[in-house]
């Protein structure tokens, strides 16, 4: 998640556990939460943020 500056998180039962980028101030752990049957990952990715160069060449739309 790193390379796209996102986060992960899973949630199960009473905790749920995250890689934390720097964007985001929850906390890498917490415990004590309401009690979660099953389980829940969530994934999010930032927007990508191209400059003017890239756009004018096409770059960032030919890089996916």
């Amino acid at each position: 998640m790193g390379r796209w500056n996102g986060k992960v998180s899973i949630r199960s039962g009473t905790a749920r556990i995250a890689d934390v980028p720097a964007w985001d101030d929850a906390p890498p752990l917490e415990e004590g939460l309401a009690p979660l049957p099953g389980a829940q990952i969530s994934v999010i990715l930032p927007a990508s943020q191209s400059g003017p160069a890239e756009e004018a060449s096409g770059t960032a739309e030919g890089a996916r």
